[in-house]
């Protein structure tokens, strides 16, 4: 064929390789614009350096330490920590005469994690008390970023406290930490197309476009629902009935419970449970939502029926969600902990609680000195 026969044809050779390069590197500027936007958008900055060796199974963050982070979703947030390694500007010494004292322990979400510490429910917490009762009551934040298994060993440290009364603060994504991991004796898969387009999915998840898209997309409940039970973990605490990996966690968690109660066993301290859902369980029972196989009540009801069971208290936030229109929104999107109005719901939540006569530790209220 001659040339021209050739350039009548269809596009010249070296047009082939043109034109494919020409669209990547369209594509390529599209996205270097999207990503440099969605940054901009969405910055983070600063670090949070109070971690002990920077690692994340430690107990306590370094005393008298001071670090400035800010999340792609939230604030710029100042933690400060206390000669004690808390999250507070108060002391932590002995219980100061004819007060009434309460331990906090947890996790990331009671320590307050991307939230400014005057506005955590710790602290709101403390100011709804401080009315409740006819004397001064302290709130002692001992939440870390810790993992639940090490909350036992933390008792010792809190009994030093002298506490009317012990909390200890779940959420879901504590449970799904344990044991959730494959049992012994399972093979798993090969690799396969499923899998390779969860690792491409992550790694775009990982790019600030993916960030903002997942973040926008997640404003809609119905993707809340759809993201958030298509993990394993996350699906297997809300399960109904409850699934052999779901058996498994909360069968780990019991043994959590079981050594906090024999740790306080004697000293007449009450141990309360403030189970917390996390934003899928809330969207759900806030919006009414029925997904087939999973329960948004269930979480609560099983972690209090196995602290009771134990001797411990129970404290379901999850009522107080549900009264919430669309709870979810009470929620980072992405990040799924608390935000500041989230935090306000739990602080009236666990002041209601606390004040609401059911403990002789705390049985002088404000009501009775206005009667004398």
């Amino acid at each position: 064929m001659t040339r021209a026969g050739n350039e009548s044809s269809g596009l010249a050779r070296r047009d082939w390789l043109l034109l494919p390069l020409v669209v990547l590197l369209t594509v390529l500027l599209a996205f270097g614009v999207a990503e440099w936007a969605a940054g901009c958008v969405f910055a983070e900055r600063g670090q949070f350096t109070c971690g002990a060796d920077g690692k994340l199974s430690y107990t306590r963050e370094r005393p008298n330490c001071i670090s400035w982070m800010k999340s792609a979703e939230g604030p710029m947030v100042e933690y400060r920590f206390n000669r004690c390694g808390y999250r507070s500007d108060r002391p932590c010494g002995p219980k100061p005469a004819h007060s009434l004292r309460a331990v906090l322990m947890g996790m990331s979400v009671t320590m307050g994690l991307y939230i400014p510490v005057e506005e955590i429910f710790a602290e709101r917490a403390q100011r709804l008390l401080e009315h409740a009762f006819d004397r001064p009551f302290d709130v002692q934040n001992m939440a870390s970023m810790a993992r639940v298994t090490a909350q036992p060993d933390l008792i010792p440290e809190a009994l030093s406290l002298s506490p009317d009364m012990i909390v200890l603060a779940i959420v879901p994504f504590d449970v799904s930490q344990l044991a959730a991991e494959d049992p012994p004796g399972r093979v798993r898969a090969g690799f396969s197309i499923r899998e390779m387009a969860g690792r491409i999915g992550s790694q775009f998840h990982s790019t600030k476009v993916g960030f903002a898209a997942a973040h926008f997309i997640l404003q809609d409940p119905e993707s809340v629902y759809r993201y958030a039970l298509s993990f394993g973990p996350s699906r297997d605490v809300i399960s109904d009935p409850l699934s052999p990996a779901g058996e498994r966690m909360y069968a780990a968690f019991a043994t959590v419970i079981d050594r906090m109660s024999e740790g306080i066993k004697g000293t007449g301290i009450p141990l309360v449970v403030m189970v917390i859902p996390n934003r899928v369980t809330a969207a759900m029972v806030s919006n009414r939502a029925a997904i087939a196989g999973t329960d948004g009540y269930a979480f609560g009801r099983r972690i209090a029926e196995m602290a009771v069971r134990r001797g411990a208290y129970c404290l379901d936030t999850t009522a107080a969600f549900a009264a919430v229109p669309h709870a979810e929104r009470l929620f980072f999107p992405v990040d799924n902990h608390p935000t500041s109005e989230g935090h306000e719901l739990l602080a009236r939540s666990l002041a209601a609680y606390l004040s609401g006569g059911s403990f002789r530790q705390f049985a002088s209220r404000n009501g009775e000195r206005t009667r004398r």
